[in-house]
């Protein structure tokens, strides 16, 4: 009878404002969560214990910091007692954040690329780990959502995930070009010249204050996702400064400036390194912070300057500023003025984690920056975030995924490793100091300790996890480059570093691994196959 009480207890939804399971979560986009009416759990095991005590399949609600969809999604859900209801009776409901647990979508096989989607995921999970069906609602419609959370057996798809939202194409497509163009493809160079101009002068682009938002929404790199993530400005900075290196362009090279800038100003905590994102929506609205309206300009600017800034930017609806002119006309002081000016506004809020990938990425952006336009104060905010994180995360043998303020956690992904060696390497590239080499080759033998593929060559993705029966090894570049190919440079690269032969053995065995893969689709391994480079030079023929 008392485990009776105890069940029904269990499914009714919780009282709104008592905090939840997710109070005790170190993941701040978790904590947000804490006082729903749902009663969360954190993924992990003791959500799939109670699906199988419970007899229940798990609901997965997918999400991130700064997402204004994924925020709609959660107010219609959660503001609808009737929905609550559906979901603590029908499911154990688990909330996600997208940031801590990037390798959940592509192992339940609902495409790799959404891992840098702005856009909410709904999958059902059976407690023995078989995916069912998916929804993906950008607009997070009551109409759509509760005829499919209140259907009769497994809920059918009204919108099943695509293999990629336009900026993760977009993104993976940069990457490809930028490999390619690197390795002598003229057209490549030429189609790359092209796209990096078209994001800069983008809505995409922030006008004013520098840095990139999230997108392109429409494939086009004119309207945006509001959000600001470190990854994708720290992949953008990367591709401007190695373009940069051979065009010596003076747009690409302003791109890199103020986009360090914007980084180096607002996603920088005090001890150097670097947090996950900043928010799309304040005030409640998408976009506020961001939004013009051409009287506003203009009464911020004054007619005469203000018609002299229309001669080389627009507005496009829903009010964001594009570059359509020089981007040298002597406008930098109206761009301050209206900078200024928007600073009066409710700033968007800032998701604090510490990502070990991400800072990996953006510690490589600023070694590369450093080095190819020969800014030394990027190389020495290189080296306090290389620092800051390893002291917080680290050491390699024991990395974590990310931080909140002093604590760490988070099993580390075959990303952290490779893209924070990467980092690591770049930077000992950059400054010839050893320590960075050495950390570098340190975070390459924990993952060949931890993730390595004994039986068939490569790494996995991530280490095994009860209730996922897909372990993948990534291979294709998505939102970010292929971590498989990245970890394939690092360790041919460690091999000429250090003249250790190990490295550069492992190096070769991970192309290998990949071989088929690259030649049914080398566009989507481009890093894969960029890594090929690498390989040591056959010895002279005598």
């Amino acid at each position: 009878m008392m485990g009776a009480l105890l069940l029904a207890s269990a499914l009714l939804p919780a009282a709104p404002g008592e905090p939840n399971r997710l109070s005790r979560e170190l993941d701040p986009y978790l904590r947000q969560h804490a006082r729903d009416a749902i009663d969360w759990f954190p993924w992990g095991a003791d959500a799939l214990e109670a699906a199988r005590s419970r007899r229940l399949p798990l609901l997965l609600s997918v999400g991130r910091a700064g997402c204004h969809a994924c925020a709609t999604l959660d107010r219609t859900l959660l503001g609808d007692p009737e929905l609550v209801a559906v979901v603590q009776r029908r499911f154990v409901p688990v909330k996600v954040d997208r940031d801590e647990h990037p390798e959940l979508e592509e192992a339940l096989g609902f495409g790799p690329g959404l891992a840098g989607a702005s856009e909410p995921l709904l999958v059902v999970l059976s407690a023995d780990g078989t995916p069912g069906a998916a929804y993906a609602g950008a607009t997070g419609s009551r109409s759509g959502l509760a005829p499919w959370l209140s259907a009769d057996g497994p809920p059918a798809s009204p919108a099943a995930p695509s293999a990629g939202a336009p900026g993760v194409v977009s993104l993976a497509r940069l990457t490809s070009l930028l490999q390619r163009t690197e390795a002598g493809d003229a057209p490549a160079r030429q189609e790359l010249a092209q796209l990096l101009e078209a994001i800069a002068r983008g809505g995409v682009r922030d006008q004013l204050a520098g840095g990139f938002h999230h997108g392109p929404r429409d494939g086009s790199w004119q309207v945006p996702w509001f959000e600001k993530l470190l990854r994708d400005n720290a992949v953008l900075i990367r591709a401007y400064a190695r373009a940069f290196a051979s065009t010596r362009d003076l747009l690409q090279r302003d791109v890199v400036r103020e986009t360090v800038a914007w980084t180096l100003r607002d996603l920088r905590d005090p001890s150097g390194a670097f947090l996950a994102s900043m928010d799309a929506t304040s005030e409640g609205q998408e976009g506020r912070y961001y939004l013009w309206t051409k009287e506003e300009l203009l009464a911020t600017l004054g007619a005469e300057r203000g018609q002299e800034f229309f001669a080389s930017y627009r507005l496009e609806p829903p009010g964001v500023l594009q570059l359509t002119g020089s981007p040298f006309a002597g406008l930098g002081a109206s761009r301050e003025v209206l900078q200024t000016r928007r600073g009066r506004r409710v700033r968007p809020s800032v998701d604090d984690k510490v990502l070990a990938a991400d800072n990996g990425l953006m510690i490589s952006a600023l070694a590369t920056s450093g080095s190819n336009l020969r800014r030394g104060p990027d190389l020495e905010a290189a080296r306090r975030a290389a620092g800051s994180v390893l002291e917080r995360l680290g050491p390699a043998a024991k990395l974590r995924h990310y931080a909140v303020g002093g604590q760490a956690a988070g099993s580390p992904l075959l990303a952290d490793y490779a893209f924070l060696g990467e980092g690591l390497l770049d930077l000992y590239e950059a400054t010839r100091e050893t320590r960075w080499r050495d950390e570098a080759a340190a975070l390459a033998d924990a993952a060949v300790a931890r993730l390595w593929d004994v039986a068939g060559g490569g790494f996995f993705g991530a280490e095994g996890q009860p209730g996922l029966r897909n372990r993948p090894k990534p291979a294709q570049d998505r939102a970010l480059p292929s971590p498989n190919g990245t970890m394939a440079a690092l360790l041919l690269r460690l091999g000429r570093a250090t003249g250790q032969q190990r490295y550069t053995a492992l190096g070769l065995s991970t192309l290998q691994a990949f071989q088929a893969e690259v030649a049914r689709d080398p566009g989507a391994c481009a890093t894969l196959k960029a890594a090929e480079r690498w390989r040591p030079s056959p010895p002279p023929s005598r």
